[in-house]
């Protein structure tokens, strides 16, 4: 099964087209592959409060400009979108959960290209980002530095440990990828998909089931074992006091008087 983040490539080629000329655009994407074939995660989509303070212009102006013709993520993708800001950016959060991985479909843009690949019990992550002049095409004069002052950051997590990856570091189960103007990312990683410690904790919840079991069995002998230690301590008190026995002669009668 292949996905195509085609989204990212998409909007990182469309920032760098389309914006670079006016200001500096942040996307930060975040995304957790589930052993289910799905996949969550977060898109923030903005644009620099100074770019917007010397425009005049809101951040969903610029960024329904980006997006005109193309959305932030890829199309089929259900997402709910807040607002986002920090100190430094004003724009969009976009959520996604539990997304068919194969909703992302295959394809290619001008910023690059990635694949998402499951293979028995691993997820594949192959592609580039590439933002090299060749690709992107020459910019404006003054739109170069601009376009190192972009904020771009891809994040993919893993269901477990990681094994190999390439142009990214790896923290935990997860690799990242800082894609950065004039350079050819290349965004490759191999991961399990199969969350680490999942049988271990079948196992232990096992061990607890059976621990507790043999706690019951023990209490239920003990108290068989108290039941009968009752009638038992009852004829034994009972045995150890003899019974008068009863008497064999009729009573002698007084003489009678004279």
């Amino acid at each position: 099964m292949t996905a195509t983040l085609r989204g990212t490539a998409r909007v990182i080629a469309a920032c760098t087209l389309a914006t670079l000329m006016t200001g500096c655009v942040k996307v930060d994407l975040n995304m957790q592959l589930h052993g289910d074939n799905t996949v969550s995660g977060t898109m923030v989509f903005a644009v620099s409060r100074d770019l917007l303070a010397l425009t005049g212009s809101s951040a969903d102006d610029l960024l329904g400009q980006i997006t005109a013709s193309a959305g932030p993520l890829p199309a089929g993708v259900g997402f709910q979108q807040s607002a986002y800001a920090d100190d430094r950016f004003e724009g969009k959060t976009y959520a996604f959960e539990d997304v068919p991985i194969d909703v992302f479909t295959r394809g290619t843009t001008a910023g690059g290209s990635i694949a998402i690949q499951r293979v028995g019990d691993t997820f594949q992550v192959n592609g580039e980002i590439d933002l090299t002049p060749a690709s992107t095409g020459p910019l404006q004069p003054g739109a170069t530095q601009l376009a190192k002052d972009m904020d771009l950051r891809i994040a993919i997590t893993f269901p477990g440990p990681v094994s190999q990856q390439s142009g990214g570091t790896i923290s935990g189960t997860t690799v990242t990828w800082t894609p950065a103007f004039g350079q050819k990312t290349e965004i490759r990683a191999t991961g399990s998909a199969i969350g680490s410690g999942g049988h271990d904790a079948l196992l232990w919840v096992l061990i607890g089931l059976a621990i507790l079991l043999v706690v019951l069995v023990v209490l239920i002998l003990i108290r068989s074992r108290r039941n009968r230690s009752v009638p038992g301590a009852g004829q034994a008190a009972a045995s150890a006091t003899p019974t008068p026995p009863a008497p064999t002669d009729p009573p002698m009668q007084p003489p009678a008087s004279g």
